[in-house]
């Protein structure tokens, strides 16, 4: 059987989601695969470059769902960000930046500047919503755009987190609070499901 590179990511991905970044080896990986270890490293050398591969999927995943978004009033993107997360919630996993920030100092530099990355595209997105969508009339909040996408993102990611350990719907508690910012609720465009 032929294991395809996008294979190896998407499985290597949800062990991360599932362990921790540190806690699944490539044994894992064939395991789950049913193919030697060697198959892995002729896609990825180091497990490093396993895992910039999967920041770089994910990457290229929210600019396209950013781009696709962009027609939308700026309460259906904030719903679509917020859904992101709550898929992660819905399949009993963890956002990448959650699980990989826990053991940020214990990546690569290369790994580092690309969870960066991420975290300021995701970041600089949901700003950006925030800020149009307050000027338009659609959000009401007191915060600086930038300080309400922080506190946004950050309760989104541990939200996540404290369900893990809790199991007590703290997700759905912030999720609520969240969207709550949106001011006028009479739109019937629909979210794209990411």
């Amino acid at each position: 059987m032929k294991v395809t590179r996008d294979e190896i990511i998407m499985v290597a991905d949800s062990l991360i989601r599932e362990r921790g970044y540190n806690a699944f080896s490539y044994a894992d990986i064939s395991k789950e695969l049913d193919i030697k270890n060697a198959s892995i490293h002729y896609y990825f050398p180091s497990k490093a470059d396993l895992g910039i591969a999967i920041i770089n999927r994910a990457i290229d995943h929210f600019l396209i769902e950013f781009k696709n978004w962009e027609g939308y009033s700026y309460k259906i993107q904030l719903a679509n960000i917020v859904k992101i997360y709550s898929t992660k919630r819905e399949a009993k996993s963890i956002c990448l930046m959650g699980a990989l920030s826990a053991v940020f100092h214990t990546l690569t530099m290369e790994m580092q500047k690309r969870l960066e990355l991420i975290g300021s595209i995701f970041l600089n997105k949901l700003t950006e919503v925030l800020k149009l969508g307050r000027a338009a009339g659609e959000f009401n909040f007191i915060e600086s755009p930038e300080a309400k996408a922080c506190m946004i993102q950050a309760s989104l990611i541990s939200s996540l987190l404290l369900d893990r350990v809790l199991k007590n719907n703290v997700f759905q508690l912030i999720e609520g609070e969240i969207l709550n910012m949106v001011i006028h609720s009479t739109s019937t465009e629909n979210s794209s499901g990411i």
